[in-house]
């Protein structure tokens, strides 16, 4: 198919556009400054023990206080499942199989560069 230069112009735009909102949703050097601007109040490492009713009882995970809240929201954010279908099933067959990053469970990218140089070094 040929398209023309202008359209090819409005696509390229359009994917730039897209790229800047991408960016923009991962720009979060700012977020609480402005989050606390909207006077959205957060809380962060509390761990929810229960809830009763509207209230939320919490533990904060370094120091192991309890509180209690009633929130408008909460947001929970937890790890993933990992992904590991494959290495059971072959696993199961008779493969020598290693598990890396988040298929072991959902990390920071250096977890898996690790997994993956001690998987490399036992090949040796």
């Amino acid at each position: 198919l040929r398209r023309s230069r202008q359209e090819l112009s409005r696509a390229a735009d359009g994917q730039r556009r897209r790229l800047e909102l991408r960016q923009k949703r991962r720009d979060l050097e700012h977020f609480w400054i402005r989050a606390q601007a909207k006077g959205i109040a957060q809380s962060t490492e509390l761990v929810p023990m229960s809830v009763e009713g509207h209230t939320v009882h919490l533990q904060h995970h370094p120091t192991g206080e309890m509180l209690s809240r009633a929130p408008d929201w909460l947001v929970l954010a937890v790890p993933g499942t990992p992904t590991d279908a494959l290495y059971h099933e072959l696993s199961a067959a008779g493969f020598e199989v290693e598990r890396v990053g988040d298929a072991v469970a959902p990390r920071r990218a250096h977890a898996a560069v690790i997994d993956g140089e001690r998987a490399g070094a036992a090949l040796v």
